[in-house]
This record gives C-alpha cells, structure tokens and sequence, in this order.
C-alpha cells in the first residue's frame, strides 16, 4: 500500500531529477565558432545582421526543455542535451519514479486492467490470447470502472 511518506519520497525523487535536468540546461554555454572553426569575436556562422554585442545575443535567451508542441529539430540544442548522460540519467528516473507514483496512487483494479490491455483512444483491446467470451466479460468489468474509455 501506498503511504504519504512513500508518496512523499517518490515526490522528492521525481524534483531532484528535474533540478539535475534543469542544471545542465542553465549551464548550456553555445559554442560560438567563426566558419574556420577558430573563436571570434567578430560575424560568426550564428550571427544575423544586424550584428547584436557578441554572445549577448545568444546568452540571453535562457535553453529550455524542448516542448512537445514544437516540431523535432535534430539541430537544436536542447535536443542534443537530451543525450547527455546527466540528462538521459534523470529522464529515466522521472519516467520510473512517475509510472510508481501512478501505480500506488491509482486503484489497484484499474492499474491491472492497464498492465494486462492495451488502451487506445478507439476503445480497449483484448489481451493476447483471451477468447471471445471472456473478453467481453473482461472489457464489460473494465468498461465499469472506466466509462470514460468506451
């Protein structure tokens, strides 16, 4: 069963991943390279005209976690920190410590109708295996607990 202190523990597992994320995003420092590869202070391959003062223009925009509602951009920096080992690190740490969380605050009924079905915005799958008889007693018992998903 779950307890507060349990809950409060995963809680605290789930911020302290999200800070070590966060970390290595706030000390993202871009690389400024003129096109043969040496520093400059001068136009650079990132500069737009009108030049704007050096690496102001690229340290004032703080790096963010990618949102979903942006496209993919293989290109963009916060897409390559994703691969950091920190970063890598933590997202599994936030995915496992939220599947727990799910787990032990849900009702115990539905998390096993979770785990054994599949779930899909058209409605609820037949585990593998499962005759046509019982699945219809299955997904009419699953049905019940969740309305929301028929």
């Amino acid at each position: 069963m779950a307890t507060f202190a349990s809950l409060r523990a995963l809680h605290a597992l789930i911020g302290d991943a999200l800070d070590d994320v966060e970390r290595i995003f706030a000390s993202y420092q871009p690389s400024v390279h003129s096109p043969t590869g040496s520093e400059s202070s001068g136009s650079t391959k990132y500069s737009s005209s009108p030049r704007v003062s050096g690496d102001e223009r690229l340290n004032s925009i703080p790096l963010d976690f990618p949102p979903l509602d942006d496209p993919y951009d293989p290109l963009s920096p916060a897409e390559a920190l994703l691969s950091h080992p920190t970063v890598v690190h933590a997202t599994k740490l936030i995915v496992s410590a939220t599947g727990q969380l799910a787990a032990m605050v849900q009702r115990p009924f539905l998390t096993i109708c979770d785990a054994t079905m599949g779930v899909s915005d058209r409605g609820l799958f037949a585990p593998h295996g499962m005759t046509p008889a019982i699945s219809t007693i299955y997904h009419r018992v699953c049905a019940f607990s969740r309305p929301h998903m028929l």
